[in-house]
């Protein structure tokens, strides 16, 4: 592969953005604080201002629907994009069930391909579905996740109006401390995140996973169970009270805000039991995102017992190289059907919660080593280069 470095069509004022309104023009963007891959690739992208030096411009692509008002909202990229010119459409903030492989290549989204001579579609699902030059997978939260917990950088053009990726927040609440976990009086078994989204049709099967999940866990003793629609919700490291009436930062909404629960709730428990943002596949071609809900624990030196798609352990364990402990059986990954996947699933997070919390600690004693295993992955493993996803994939396309 030639290192040749994409010119990327990038506002100086405001660099992390996609502009995705139609009429809006690039000297007038969309703000999109969340951007990082500039950031971590600025050694490998070459930073343009004028539009018309580019080789790629990148257009978040917020949303989609056959409504007839949607279907012409890209075609106004055709003014301003030159025929040589690469739009990559960045749909990368969700990792819903819905959007499979095949979903990527439906009729939804020939507005988008058809917007455009030289069009790429960027998403963050299916890890092992880059067979087509036209649809790349980037792993975001792979790639978010290393950032703001190990490599972030002060730079004050990083983060636009300065913020980090949750507003409000800042460096010390993505900090990282060591795996310490104390048996004593306030040692807990469980560690349950659960948040519960309450709107969206396609949140209706998500809705009633995890309703099950914390109806058979809300009467366990030694559990930290967080529930945000009543209150019930865990602070990150750092808090404090400016955060919120300052920056108005709430940790009581239900979606859309990530942060890193606090150490303490990690060095005070043993195994993060919890639903992946992606649990059922509309398709056979699957879908597979790995979000914060596994990566967060392996980071701060939980075990984890996950509910998602089928095959999720073994393929986390094959696309990154984690360690999972013997002592917890995983067998429920195997299973296809949804919904007795998790009845098989919950069976083994009761069993978990019998053992005594003196067992989980000699557990934790023995195999510590896997924490700090995969707590070094995210040191070790590199970023997941979008630009050299993108080289590649216009120079199968004879784009150069």
């Amino acid at each position: 592969m030639s290192q040749r470095r994409l010119k990327l069509y990038h506002s100086k004022t405001n660099p992390l953005f996609f502009f995705d309104t139609e009429g809006a023009m690039p000297e007038v963007p969309t703000y999109r604080f969340m951007n990082l891959f500039s950031v971590i690739e600025s050694n490998r992208w070459e930073f343009v201002s004028d539009m018309e030096e580019a080789d790629v411009v990148p257009i978040h692509m917020n949303r989609w629907s056959r409504e007839p008002q949607d279907q012409g909202r890209y075609h106004w990229f055709r003014e301003f994009l030159k025929p040589h010119q690469v739009a990559i459409y960045m749909q990368l903030y969700n990792c819903d069930s819905f959007q499979t492989a095949r979903f990527w290549r439906s009729e939804d989204l020939g507005p988008i391909r058809q917007s455009h001579d030289r069009v790429l579609v960027v998403h963050t699902n299916n890890h092992d579905d880059c067979i087509d030059p036209e649809y790349i997978f980037h792993d975001l939260m792979w790639n978010r996740q290393k950032y703001y917990m190990f490599d972030q950088v002060d730079e004050p053009v990083v983060f636009a109006r300065q913020y980090y990726w949750t507003g409000g927040m800042n460096k010390e609440v993505y900090s990282v401390g060591p795996i310490d976990k104390k048996l004593n009086h306030e040692s807990k078994k469980l560690l349950c995140l659960n948040r519960i989204y309450q709107y969206y049709n396609h949140f209706i099967k998500h809705r009633e996973i995890r309703t099950r999940l914390r109806d058979t866990v809300k009467d366990f003793q030694d559990i930290y169970l967080s529930n945000p629609t009543e209150g019930k919700f865990f602070y990150p490291n750092g808090w404090n009270s400016e955060l919120m009436s300052q920056q108005g930062f709430d940790p009581t909404q239900t979606s859309g805000k990530w942060y890193p629960v606090g150490d303490q709730y990690y060095n005070s428990s043993y195994v993060s039991v919890y639903v992946e943002s992606s649990i059922e596949s509309g398709d056979p071609s699957g879908t597979y995102c790995v979000s914060e809900k596994t990566f967060d624990p392996l980071v701060k030196g939980n075990f984890i017992l996950p509910f998602s798609n089928p095959h999720f352990v073994k393929n986390i364990q094959k696309w990154y190289g984690f360690k999972m402990p013997d002592w917890i059986d995983y067998s429920y990954d195997d299973i296809e059907n949804t919904d007795d996947r998790m009845t098989v699933f919950l069976e083994e997070v009761k069993r978990i919660n019998s053992l005594s919390i003196e067992q989980l600690h000699d557990y934790y004693l023995r195999d510590k080593h896997i924490l700090e295993h995969n707590r070094q992955v995210f040191i070790n493993r590199p970023y997941d280069s979008l630009h050299d996803k993108v080289l590649n994939s216009m120079t199968r396309l004879g784009w150069i």
